[in-house]
């Protein structure tokens, strides 16, 4: 029997123009949930819009300029390619994303 797994997804700016909100809860129905997959869902919802903003060009790894906070740890793309982070009930995740250069 598969646990419901509630969150907290905050998003940033650039995520906002998608969602068209700062926040939202959601009720994932999976046991075992990691950042990976809740980013896979919220592309779903966004019909992969933000898919250049989370994905490498082939969508087979994290963008290394996609930041998530999970409560209080930060974690890049290129941490979540190399380890996937578990979520778990009432965890905070904050989209964020920032933009190198001069």
């Amino acid at each position: 029997m598969n646990a419901a797994i509630h969150l907290k997804i905050v998003f940033s700016p650039v995520f906002r123009a998608y969602f068209h909100c700062h926040e939202r809860h959601m009720v994932m129905e999976r046991e075992k949930l990691t950042v990976i997959d809740l980013l896979q869902q919220l592309s779903k919802e966004a019909a992969g819009k933000i898919d250049p903003l989370i994905f490498e060009k082939n969508a087979a790894a994290i963008s290394p300029g996609l930041m998530i906070q999970v409560n209080d740890r930060v974690y890049t793309g290129t941490m979540l390619n190399q380890n996937p982070v578990p979520l778990e009930d009432q965890d905070v995740v904050n989209l964020l994303y920032y933009v190198s250069g001069g």
